[in-house]
């Protein structure tokens, strides 16, 4: 999901299929394509010092797809903050974004909470539009 070298960064849109990227980008990479092939209506993350659980929503019920050691997942969180414009800024504790993807050809633009819970937790929250 490297960002687009010709968009602007306000405007960045990222490849689901690039070959290349850091470890921690291919993760959020098959997270969001996995997402998107099963028709998942928003991915929740909740990360805490411990772990990471990672959860889709599909057909109006949650289904777990992974739980990864706490420092992955608050990578996988930071990365998906920084690529949405949500970064902690004026101690918001509850940050807003938009990831934009290109899937197949089409560009999807996600719609992004973060919400900091404090010690070290955090809440991402990921809505896909329809298709």
């Amino acid at each position: 999901m490297e960002p687009s070298p010709s968009s602007p960064p306000s405007r960045r849109v990222l490849d689901l299929a690039a070959e290349g990227v850091r470890p921690i980008a291919r993760l959020l990479n098959l997270m969001v394509s996995e997402a998107l092939l099963n028709r998942s209506s928003q991915i929740h993350m909740q990360s805490s010092p411990d772990q990471c659980v990672i959860r889709f929503l599909r057909d109006g019920a949650w289904h777990e797809v992974m739980t990864m050691p706490g420092p992955g997942g608050q990578l996988l969180v930071n990365r998906v903050r920084a690529l949405a414009g949500a970064d902690r800024v004026g101690g918001q504790p509850t940050r807003h974004g938009e990831l934009r993807v290109l899937a197949q050809g089409t560009e999807v633009t996600l719609s992004v909470t973060v919400q900091d819970h404090g010690s070290g937790t955090e809440e991402v929250e990921i809505l896909v539009p329809e298709r």
